[in-house]
């Protein structure tokens, strides 16, 4: 009785152990490069997902050649944790390839086959990859300028490869550009079938209001083009301000916002009025001047208003929220509301309304 026992209990233990354990699972198990200019390494990353409910770690993750080299996380990877193998392909040798990549693991299966093609030329003549934003008969890198946070006094640059697949020789200009771009581009005309390069730089000290600001150049695809819906290229940027060197030391006396909550629910109420109101409260834990620099909203069915706009040490304001559900112009409509204040270490934050 006891031996029957102790065969059940190890059976019980070995199908715990083959229900409880690591599963790797790839986002991609193909990739195409497409065309890869000769000498020009290239880079894949395979996002790798344990599925399973152990932790999973990979031991090894070899190449079917020595022109490819991976690295892999040398940490376990927690259950629905996300880790990356990344591939650099030197691109030596002239002509198709195809290579494959195993990755040993604590896994079933233990080792997982993944592959890469493309093709190795001298010169790329198919840009639909490298370049998928087309533009009539001109191919660009990127379909829109996101700068993101930007402090005054600096002056970031996007630089748009742009490839010209017309007939003959194209001038890259962008119409409506703002005055506080600077727009260069590296050729005067770009000959057919070639690259060249627009640089935009946003000089943040020529515009003077803080919080998020959206808007569009146009690229000409040929002398005397106009603005439209097919050659619009979308920029944006969020001004703040800037509070020079952030460390522990320099900010001792300086002002800390910290909001009662960072979302208001108002569902509940619009969901029988049309009109609901909220609340939301900012107190100075700092020791300096805490300045509410901006308030900003992104529709006119939300009205803010703001008892004080200077807060002292410990001093609290509080915003209050007015929403019209017959001022929404559209479904795109979002009721969040920005808040832009002269906290060093969080000048911005985004109010959610629900």
């Amino acid at each position: 009785m006891k031996r029957i026992s102790f065969v059940i209990i190890l059976f019980l233990l070995s199908s715990i152990q083959l229900m409880a354990q690591a599963r790797l699972t790839a986002n991609i198990e193909s990739y195409d490069f497409g065309q890869i200019e000769w000498n020009k390494p290239v880079v894949i990353d395979y996002i790798i997902t344990n599925t399973g409910d152990q932790p999973l770690i990979l031991s090894n993750v070899t190449t079917s050649c020595a022109c490819s080299v991976a690295s892999w996380p040398q940490d376990a990877i927690d259950p629905n944790q996300k880790g990356v193998v990344r591939v650099a392909f030197d691109a030596k040798a002239l002509g198709s390839f195809y290579k494959e990549v195993s990755i040993y693991s604590n896994a079933n299966p233990d080792m997982v086959f993944l592959n890469f093609t493309g093709e190795v030329v001298r010169e790329i003549t198919d840009f639909s990859r490298s370049h998928p934003v087309k533009i009539g008969d001109i191919r660009l890198n990127l379909d829109s300028l996101n700068f993101g946070d930007v402090k005054v006094g600096d002056k970031p640059s996007f630089k748009i490869s742009v490839v010209n697949e017309g007939s003959s020789p194209y001038a890259p200009i962008l119409m409506h550009a703002p005055s506080f771009f600077t727009v260069k581009s590296s050729d005067l005309y770009i000959p057919k079938g070639e690259k060249g390069e627009i640089e935009v730089t946003f000089d943040s000290e020529l515009w003077p209001t803080y919080g998020l600001y959206a808007s569009d150049v146009y690229l000409s695809r040929f002398i005397g083009d106009k603005v439209g819906v097919d050659n619009k290229i979308p920029f944006s940027f969020t001004l703040l301000p800037n509070s020079g060197n952030n460390t522990e030391s320099s900010n001792v006396n300086k002002p800390r916002m910290e909001l009662n909550r960072t979302n208001s629910d108002l569902s509940v109420i619009l969901a029988h009025k049309d009109k609901a109101s909220g609340s939301v409260m900012i107190t100075n834990k700092g020791m300096g001047d805490l300045k509410i620099l901006k308030l900003q909203t992104f529709s006119p069915a939300v009205k803010l208003s703001l008892n004080k706009t200077t807060l002292k040490s410990g001093e609290t304001a509080r915003i209050k929220i007015k929403v019209d559900q017959n001022k929404i112009i559209s479904k795109k409509d979002s009721l969040d509301f920005l808040i832009v204040t002269n906290d060093p270490f969080a000048p911005k934050s985004l109010i959610q309304i629900k």
